[in-house]
């Protein structure tokens, strides 16, 4: 926690300043915790279209109120982008969308190398790698966005990205390397009786001032052992060649071998719903 300061708290939420994750100009920083919800709100100097022009970062003395934390869904239609290529994502944002929240029927994909990004060397924790990448998708993604909406398409007022990592058995997991991995990743499931914690972070963005808020949430699900011939056939099906931890609850040929579920099914997926719309109805506050 970074120093002391005035929070305001409810039932199992708690608001306070910590220190940033990245090396972002941030002015105002601050948290919420609950059991299994953790979220950042920051404003980046994105005063250009070149995101990567950084100062220093300074922390604002802020204070919460109940009205502060008021998600009433705003009176006008907020278009929203997905910053991501995934059908599954798209289909999950359009049932996370509040009331005048509109999916555009575009999307840009960040094309960024995540393996690249930061932190990794540094024993950095899951939450602390899903946030990097998910802030480095926007930072990616806002130059294209804004030349792309004045050329073309519709200008969106907020734009989403989310980044996930499996952590299991304290090991975190991305994207297989490639097929030999992915069978090793999906044949380990199961045996221990630990479960795969699917680690998401999803952050919003509001194009117009650059300001962005983020979340984390965890959701646990567990398996039954997957037999070997089972798992070779989901991996030559080629989906969980791009699912962090080479699992997808939604293949069919693994349903059979799901246990328990902790969290949302559409958690597991790589887009919690909850945190979803709350970010949302959050960051249209400030449009």
């Amino acid at each position: 926690m970074f120093g002391a300061c005035p929070c305001y708290s409810a039932t199992n939420i708690e608001f306070r300043f910590t220190p940033p994750v990245l090396p972002l100009c941030i002015k105002g920083f601050a948290s919420f915790t609950s059991p299994r919800l953790h979220m950042t709100f920051s404003q980046l100097t994105c005063r250009s279209v070149r995101p990567t022009a950084i100062s220093q970062s300074s922390y604002a003395n802020t204070r919460f109120s109940n009205t502060d934390t008021d998600t009433s869904a705003p009176r006008f239609e907020t278009r929203v982008l997905l910053g991501s290529s995934s059908k599954w994502r798209a289909n999950i944002m359009e049932k996370a969308l509040p009331e005048n929240f509109r999916l555009c029927d575009w999307f840009l994909a960040p094309n960024i190398d995540e393996k690249a990004v930061g932190l990794r060397s540094n024993g950095a924790s899951a939450g602390q790698l899903v946030r990097a990448v998910a802030r480095a998708k926007v930072e990616a993604l806002l130059p294209r966005l804004r030349e792309t909406s004045q050329s073309e398409k519709e200008t969106p007022h907020l734009l989403v990205t989310a980044d996930q990592v499996i952590v299991f058995e304290d090991a975190i997991r991305e994207k297989p390397a490639g097929p030999e991995q992915a069978l090793e990743f999906l044949l380990s499931y199961g045996f221990t009786g630990s479960p795969a914690e699917c680690v998401t972070c999803v952050a919003v963005c509001c194009v117009e001032s650059g300001i962005c808020i983020d979340g984390v949430d965890v959701a646990k699900q567990y398996f039954h052992p997957v037999p070997q011939h089972v798992a070779e056939s989901v991996v030559a099906k080629g989906q969980v060649l791009q699912c962090a931890g080479s699992f997808a609850v939604e293949e069919p040929l693994l349903q059979p071998f799901l246990g328990e579920r902790e969290g949302e099914f559409e958690s597991v997926q790589g887009m919690p719903i909850e945190l979803t719309r709350t970010l949302l109805l959050e960051a249209a506050r400030s449009l």
